[in-house]
């Protein structure tokens, strides 16, 4: 009996020790791995540039009056990352996204983030986040601009109502890289693009509140559904006859209010706001949008459109025969909208979203809800345009701007007299009027009729002997001629 418990207190023992060694090296193992992944360390920007011959640090000065940024160098890293080198001559500003196709051509830009590895005075090295090298022995590095955010001092919003959160500065690089390893060739050429030089960033939301069309009352319950038509309208530094094609980057958020309110409570107001999300969509000429309100009214338009067709596409009317009387319910631009617009040659209206507004009354409070979706960080990556018979696609210097949020339309309705059917009943009032007016008649001539009638007779019995005599008259005469 002894024994057997001395051999289970030795196994126990074995099982312990190698519980413990076996715990041991998982967490050396995790451990030397999260250290390995969060020691990983990157060459400054120094070391990097002044791998090249000819750099020269003092050809980089401060220069507090020059706000600009400027790509001096691309590099590709043995671990498949791509670094952007930056001179800014002022200090201080901040450096965040780049527009770069991996083409020769633009066709396929994107809007990436820089994040910061290394800086000295004026130059920067950055690394592009979520991106990996093509497995291709020729790659190519189309950059068409970079970004900063804003500075008080140089920077003013534009006074449409939008905010600017990213300013775009022209790069117009391409940069080609063939090869691998040591014997890698890099070459770099200029290339051409547009800029964006005047802009807005809105949206229009069908229906905005109220719809009588419905049949709902809004202290019941009512839910107005609808959705909003988001677009950017735009001038450029280059004349385009047509525009063919666009590529329009932005970023979207879910939206939700909530209001409570009554006599006896404070008043609650709640705000939820989702995720952020970045999306790319590619328009082209003959793309359309639009959505659909209940079973009936549906609005459609194109995707690319002249300012001329913005504005017709935004004044609708829509009739509704309740009999005696009509619904009339009109989308209109605001006053302050076509001020916004003023000017602008061009419009995308790139993405639609859905919007929500519900309004309850239940035992003494009225509760408020809304759903939509913010739309912001609008920029113009690429346009394919015709310009003089001549088709350029060409990669765009456009910063990202927000909106307001507040529509550029106004929803009213009206109730009108229903004019045809006011129409129709003043005929037949006025058949009546006469036929009334003939009665009367009658009734007043009655006691005089039989003489009235005996003298239109003998004036008829005349007029009848004298039109006889008129037409008997010449053969008379031939005959005394005779």
């Amino acid at each position: 009996m002894e024994r057997q418990k001395k051999h289970q207190r030795r196994l126990l023992l074995f099982i312990c020790i190698a519980l413990f060694v076996f715990a041991n090296v998982l967490f050396s193992t995790t451990l030397q791995f999260t250290l390995g992944a969060e020691k990983t360390t990157y060459t400054t920007v120094i070391e990097d540039l002044s791998a090249d011959s000819t750099f020269k640090l003092t050809d980089y000065p401060e220069d507090y009056t020059d706000y600009s940024v400027n790509v001096i160098q691309v590099a590709e890293s043995t671990d498949k990352e791509l670094f952007i080198y930056v001179y800014i001559p002022t200090p201080g500003i901040e450096v965040t996204t780049l527009n770069m196709a991996t083409s020769k051509d633009v066709t396929s830009v994107k809007n990436y983030k820089l994040k910061l590895l290394s800086k000295s005075t004026t130059l920067y090295k950055y690394v592009v986040t979520n991106f990996s090298l093509r497995p291709t022995d020729t790659r190519y590095y189309n950059i068409v601009s970079i970004f900063r955010l804003p500075n008080r001092l140089i920077d003013k919003d534009p006074d449409n109502g939008n905010t600017i959160n990213e300013v775009a500065h022209e790069v117009a690089q391409l940069w080609t890289f063939t090869g691998s390893g040591a014997s890698t060739e890099v070459t770099r050429v200029d290339t051409e693009t547009i800029t964006i030089t005047d802009k807005y960033v809105g949206f229009v939301r069908y229906p905005q509140s109220g719809a009588l069309s419905t049949g709902a009352v809004y202290a019941f319950g009512n839910i107005d559904p609808g959705f909003d038509s988001h677009f950017v309208a735009f001038n450029t530094d280059k004349t385009i006859d047509k525009l063919l094609e666009a590529d329009v980057y932005y970023t979207s958020q879910s939206y939700s209010y909530y209001n409570k309110t009554s006599g006896v409570i404070t008043p609650v107001d709640e705000e939820t706001f989702g995720n952020e999300t970045g999306t790319t969509v590619h328009l082209t000429y003959n793309d359309v949008g639009g959505g659909t309100i209940g079973k009936y009214r549906k609005y459609e338009w194109y995707r690319i459109q002249t300012m001329e067709e913005f504005m017709l596409s935004e004044d609708n009317e829509y009739i509704y025969n309740c009999g005696v009387f009509n619904i009339k319910e009109q989308d209109k631009l605001t006053a302050e909208g076509r001020k916004d617009l003023q000017g602008k040659n061009w419009v995308l209206r790139f993405v639609e979203t859905d919007y929500k507004y519900t309004k309850d009354f239940v035992a003494g409070y009225t509760t408020t809800r809304q759903n939509w979706t913010i739309v912001g960080n609008v920029t113009i990556l690429r346009l394919k345009f015709d310009c003089n018979g001549q088709i350029y696609n060409l990669g765009v210097v456009d910063g990202k701007h927000t909106g307001d949020g507040v529509p550029d339309n106004e929803h009213t309705v009206s109730i009108e007299p229903n004019t045809s059917l006011f129409g129709g009943i003043k005929k037949v009032l006025k058949i009546i009027a006469y036929c009334l007016l003939g009665v009367l008649a009658f009734i007043i001539l009655a006691p005089i009729l039989p003489y009235i009638i005996k003298a239109i007779l003998l004036v008829i019995k005349y007029v009848l002997l004298v039109v006889w005599w008129v037409i008997t008259l010449p053969f008379k005469l031939f005959r005394r001629n005779k």
